[in-house]
């Protein structure tokens, strides 16, 4: 898996993206500002929804706005990441310089994670929850069947995607996986980590 987070400001075959890419604001920390990246919404992220329903069904990879060779990971690669590292998986990604300390923040893998926030929607020019969490999307849009940390879904969720958020928040140390919306007023922008193929 990528060490930053994406930047990208077209698909790798040159095409424009539907939606530009939002940065963080010029008055958020310069160190916040570098490391970010780039906020996206779920649609923008894999390309074409319907395709991406129809792939993830079929358990291929989606490049979306990947650059080649790279894929935005599934929701079920999250979930090996997140096994991987076992216990406490979110402290084992964080920069520890911008979260706070419970003495268990390693970043042992050097994934350099910030609290970046996210965008609510494209209209907005100020970023939601910066300095208290995180979130990133995954390829997967919300299905029925789908296990999340606090919630099993019983049907599809039209409108919604599986994100992986990261808390600031040391009674929650993990690394945890929700569904977030993905279109209309709450179409929510959030940054975008790719892995190898």
């Amino acid at each position: 898996m990528m060490s930053e987070n994406l930047r990208a400001t077209v698909y790798a075959d040159g095409t424009a993206l539907p939606l530009l890419r939002k940065l963080a604001p010029e008055d958020s920390p310069a160190a916040i500002r570098n490391l970010a990246g780039g906020f996206y919404p779920w649609g923008t992220v894999v390309r074409d929804e319907a395709i991406a329903r129809e792939k993830t069904l079929a358990g291929e990879n989606i490049q979306g706005i990947c650059p080649d060779g790279w894929h935005v990971p599934a929701l079920a690669e999250w979930k090996e990441v997140i096994n991987h590292l076992g216990p406490n998986s979110g402290n084992k990604v964080k920069n520890p310089q911008f979260w706070i300390q419970n003495g268990a923040i390693t970043d042992e893998v050097k994934f350099n994670i910030v609290p970046s926030g996210f965008y609510w929607n494209e209209g907005l020019s100020f970023l939601t929850d910066p300095g208290t969490m995180c979130g990133f999307w995954t390829s997967s849009p919300a299905l029925k069947g789908y296990q999340y940390s606090w919630e099993t879904l019983s049907a599809d969720r039209a409108g919604e995607a599986s994100a992986v958020i990261i808390y600031n928040d040391p009674g929650n140390p993990d690394i945890n996986t929700q569904s977030r919306s993905s279109a209309g007023g709450g179409n929510f922008h959030y940054n975008v980590r790719c892995i190898m193929n």
